[in-house]
């Protein structure tokens, strides 16, 4: 039987032991290459892209922190100071704005949530919705290691999604009401690794029993 991610609950419970046990299935040293966030990291992030993080991620990072998945998975939390520099990493793939906005004027459009607009022509209310989310309210958090890129809501208010993985084709994948949802998804995808999408099986749950 393979085992897959529990109901685990960021912040509730054993949810941390949950997840190590899980994870040890795929791999032993699956949580290596990470580190855990101190408070005033997390604090820093939330500075510099000017967005306030979801609970159950600062928790997350907290605790595992950032770092990069095991091979073969690949793929990513970003560091601190990726968050800062890759904030605004979903506008150029969707809006392909390298041609017209330099890194340094998109960052501060993104930080400040449009106040500072390089290009009012091109970053337009329209331009800035897909599929009913504005891209200001998403912040990039990560990569898949195959192109694609981890994004969580951090609108104002109550957004459609927490979490969803952005495509190269500017589709929003794996939506999910919560980072603790979206990260079961994250970590079912490395489950299910060397199976072909077309053969894979609805995963069948062992209880979790604490060591």
């Amino acid at each position: 039987m393979k085992v897959g991610p529990y109901k685990f609950v960021i912040g509730k419970g054993r949810w941390a032991e949950e997840i190590r046990y899980f994870t040890t299935e795929l791999n032993r040293k699956y949580w290596s290459r990470f580190r855990p966030l101190k408070a005033q990291e997390i604090v820093g992030i939330e500075r510099d892209v000017g967005r306030r993080l979801p609970d159950d991620m600062k928790e997350f990072l907290g605790v595992f922190g950032c770092g990069s998945f095991p091979d073969p998975f690949g793929g990513n939390i970003y560091e601190p100071d990726e968050f800062a520099a890759g904030c605004h990493g979903h506008l150029w793939m969707i809006l392909g704005s390298s041609d017209w906005a330099t890194a340094d004027d998109q960052k501060q459009f993104y930080v400040t949530r449009g106040e500072f607009n390089p290009a009012p022509d091109k970053y337009t209310k329209q331009a800035l919705l897909l599929v009913g989310v504005n891209l200001l309210d998403l912040l990039q958090i990560g990569s898949n290691g195959m192109c694609c890129y981890h994004q969580v809501y951090v609108g104002n208010t109550p957004g459609p999604i927490a979490y969803c993985l952005l495509t190269p084709e500017s589709t929003l994948e794996d939506p999910a009401p919560s980072f603790s949802e979206g990260l079961k998804t994250i970590l079912t995808h490395h489950w299910f690794w060397d199976e072909p999408p077309e053969t894979e099986t609805p995963i069948e749950f062992e209880p979790f029993e604490p060591r």
